[in-house]
Parts: C-alpha cells; structure tokens; sequence
C-alpha cells in the first residue's frame, strides 16, 4: 500500500496540475495508466483512509 501511495505522491509532485481532479491533464493521466495500478490505488486509497479514520470507514 505505501509503495503505491508513495509512487502517487511523486507523481503530483512532477505534475502539479493533477492536484485539481476536474483538470483535463488529471484525466489524461489516468487513462495512462494500466487498470491494474488504478485498482490498486482505488484498494490501498480504501485501506488508508479506513485506517486513518480509526477503522470507522466501512
């Protein structure tokens, strides 16, 4: 999970413009990426926040 989120993270800071998810640059960035590596960044972003909330999310 952290390798994931950490791999996101350089990302927006290489492309600042992908902080504003209704940019056009956002979107053409996901649709570079394999859906595999959007999966797992949809699954470790679930994780995260669950833990970051106290387990609370469900």
């Amino acid at each position: 999970m952290i390798k994931a989120m950490n791999w996101l993270f350089e990302e927006y800071v290489k492309h600042p413009t992908l902080y504003n998810f209704n940019n056009p640059d956002y979107h053409l960035f996901l649709k570079k990426l394999p859906k595999e590596k959007i999966e797992s960044l949809r699954e470790n972003d679930k994780i995260f926040f669950d833990e970051a909330n106290g387990g609370k999310l469900k």
